[in-house]
C-alpha cells in the first residue's frame, strides 16, 4: 500500500503526541507497566524470550535499540539480577543506553552510573551549553552556521537528558544549564527537558538549595508565565502538579498569569491550585493539632 505525504506527516504527528503524552505522564521506561509490556512486544517481535533472564540479557547484546529496551524489560522483570548488566551497559556505545543504565541503576539505588554520566555531561557540553564556534570561519558561513547551532542544540537536548540522571544520582551540575533553557531553549522538546531536570532539583529542601544558590521553582515560574508553546506550558503545569507543596503552588500562581493559553488549560491550572491549597490547609491543620496535642 502506497503511503501518500499527508499519511506520513499524520504518522509523524502521532508519534510525537505519544512520545509526548508518556513524556508528560512522568512514564519512564522502567517505571510504567504499559511501556514495559510494550517494551516487551517489541522483544518478542524480535524473537526473544522475555520470560526468562538469559533471553533478556540476549538482547542487550543485539542493536542499540534493542539493547535500550532490554535493559528496561531486564531491570523490570528481574530487579535483583540486573545490576551487573546494567554496570556493563555504561559502556554501551549508544548515548541514550548509558544514560539509560545510569538511571535505572540509580532506581535500584546504585550510583554506578555517575561517573559515567559526569563524563558524558562533559563531553557533550564543556562549557554546560554556552559554546561557541572555535573556528571563526564558520560565523562568516551561513551554512556552516546553520549546522553548528543544529549539533549544538542537539547536545543541550542529550545534555539535559544526562543532566537529569545526574540530578537524580545527587549532581547537580547541569542546574544552571537547565534554568538558562527552560526558557531560552530553541525549541519546546529541550524546554520540557530543562523542565524535568529542574523538577527533580526542586524536591530538594530549601535549605539545601539555598546552600547551593540554587532556586528551580522560581526558575520554572518565569518560565511558565511568559511560555508560548502548550507542550513546554504543559510539562511545567504537571511537574507543579506532582511538586505539591508551597513550591508546587508558586509555580501554579505563575502558570494562572500566563496570557497566551487557551481558557481550558487556565481552568485546568486554577483547579489543580485549589486542590493543593486545600491539601496544604490540610497538612498544616493536622501539624497543628500535633503540636497542640
Amino acid at each position: 500500500m502506497k503511503i501518500t505525504k499527508s499519511k506520513k506527516l499524520f504518522l509523524i504527528f502521532i508519534s510525537i503526541s505519544y512520545g509526548l503524552f508518556f513524556q508528560f505522564q512522568d512514564t519512564t521506561k522502567a517505571g510504567c507497566p504499559d511501556m514495559i509490556r510494550h517494551w516487551e512486544n517489541e522483544l518478542k517481535k524480535e524473537g526473544f524470550s522475555i520470560e526468562t533472564k538469559e533471553g533478556l540479557i540476549k538482547a542487550t547484546k543485539d542493536r542499540a535499540y534493542i539493547r535500550g529496551i532490554a535493559l528496561s524489560v531486564l531491570t523490570a522483570r528481574f530487579p535483583n539480577e540486573s545490576a551487573p548488566v546494567l554496570k556493563e551497559a555504561l559502556n554501551d556505545e549508544s548515548l541514550l543506553n548509558r544514560i539509560e543504565a545510569a538511571h535505572l541503576l540509580g532506581t535500584l539505588g546504585d550510583k554506578s552510573g555517575l561517573e559515567q554520566m559526569q563524563k558524558d555531561f562533559t563531553i557533550l557540553l564543556p562549557r554546560n551549553g554556552e559554546e561557541k564556534p572555535e573556528d571563526p570561519n564558520i560565523a562568516k558561513d551561513p551554512e556552516a552556521l546553520e549546522n553548528w547551532e543544529k549539533n549544538k542544540r542537539w547536545r543541550i537536548s542529550k545534555g539535559l537528558e544526562v543532566a537529569l540522571v545526574l540530578a537524580e544520582l545527587g549532581d547537580y551540575r547541569g542546574y544552571n544549564l537547565a534554568s538558562r533553557q527552560v526558557k531560552e531553549g530553541a525549541y519546546a522538546a529541550i524546554r520540557y527537558r530543562a523542565t524535568d531536570v529542574l523538577a527533580q532539583i526542586a524536591q530538594l529542601d530549601d535549605d539545601i538549595l539555598k546552600s547551593k544558590m540554587m532556586d528551580p521553582v522560581g526558575a520554572l515560574s518565569a518560565a511558565v508565565k511568559d511560555e508560548e508553546e502548550r507542550t513546554a506550558y504543559i510539562a511545567i503545569v504537571m511537574a507543579a502538579e506532582k511538586i505539591k507543596s508551597k513550591k508546587g503552588e508558586k509555580i501554579l500562581e505563575a502558570a494562572e498569569k500566563n496570557t497566551k493559553m487557551a481558557d481550558f488549560d487556565i481552568r485546568r491550572v486554577k483547579s489543580s491550585l485549589n486542590r493543593i491549597k486545600k491539601e496544604i490547609s490540610m497538612i498544616e491543620k493536622e501539624a497543628e493539632k500535633s503540636e497542640k496535642n
